[in-house]
């Protein structure tokens, strides 16, 4: 019985391994003490009244949930901003919880130096608002916007601050 198939015929550039180009070197690192905030990929600071939003099925920030998902985007959650919420929403834990074991998700735990900065600006301006201070500190620090359904409670801090709203 005869066999069907290839037999001894010889595929075109089988058994040749293709050189690949060497890649281009990589850029140096910017000296860490450059002005201005550091780089990043890429992101949005939430706060509390963005995570009633998640909690409450709002269709705006679930499309930012999705947006971040395909563009790579990290969601910076302030601790005191996640304490808030469930403050005000106890009943709400599921859902917060659930946006926060997303992976493109952080939780700061930690101010840094920016917000006792900030704190101190806040109180000349006779504004005394912690975790929104903690928010516009984190979003100057890393040059990110926020990402807010109650944006004047941020704006009271600095005008110039970038808020997409939901």
């Amino acid at each position: 019985m005869a066999r069907r198939g290839l037999g001894a015929i010889a595929l075109p550039g089988r058994g040749r391994l293709l050189s690949a180009p060497e890649p281009p070197p990589l850029p140096e690192p910017a000296a860490l003490s450059s002005p201005g905030p550091l780089p990043s990929v890429g992101g949005k600071v939430l706060d509390a009244s963005a995570l009633d939003a998640w909690a409450s099925g709002h269709l705006g920030i679930a499309t930012w949930y999705s947006l971040a998902w395909e563009l790579g985007l990290t969601f910076l959650v302030p601790a005191v901003a996640r304490d808030e919420a469930l403050l005000l929403r106890p009943d709400a834990a599921a859902e917060v919880d659930l946006l926060l074991a997303a992976p493109f998700i952080v939780l700061a735990r930690d101010p840094g130096p920016a917000a006792t900065e900030l704190l101190d600006r806040a109180r000349t301006a006779a504004v005394y608002d912690p975790s929104s201070t903690w928010i516009v500190a984190l979003c100057h620090a890393r040059g990110w916007p926020a990402l807010s359904a109650d944006p004047t409670r941020l704006r009271r801090l600095d005008d110039a601050l970038e808020i997409d709203a939901l």
